[in-house]
């Protein structure tokens, strides 16, 4: 029940995020090649909004998220699963055994 795509807001660093929106808006205001930094945005901007389209979300999220073939222990129990995508709180795994999609919160499951 969960979609995940690049722009979702649990994987974003706000330290370096801030600052960069200072620096891009100095670029696109001030600078001498404010229409090569405008258009330049313009791409990121397109990439961010295909994004939220499943199909292209689903391929970028994959690549920038999914660690394939893990084993993880919660109790006693070793399983191996596919890491979709690890939260703040919960982490969120694809069981092949079971054909499921898994949410456990991050202090029950360990990694191994």
């Amino acid at each position: 029940n969960e979609y995940f795509n690049v722009i979702f807001v649990d994987n974003q660093n706000f330290y370096i995020l801030i600052p960069s929106f200072f620096i891009v808006g100095y670029l696109l205001l001030y600078c001498k090649f404010s229409r090569l930094f405008i258009r330049i945005y313009l791409i990121f901007v397109l990439f961010a909004a295909f994004s939220i389209y499943e199909p292209i979300g689903r391929y970028f999220g994959e690549i920038n998220f999914m660690q394939t073939n893990k084993s993880f222990k919660v109790g006693n129990i070793i399983f191996k699963a596919n890491l979709l995508y690890k939260g703040r709180k919960y982490m969120y795994m694809y069981r092949n055994d079971i054909s499921k999609t898994v949410k456990i919160k991050k202090d029950e499951v360990k990694m191994l």
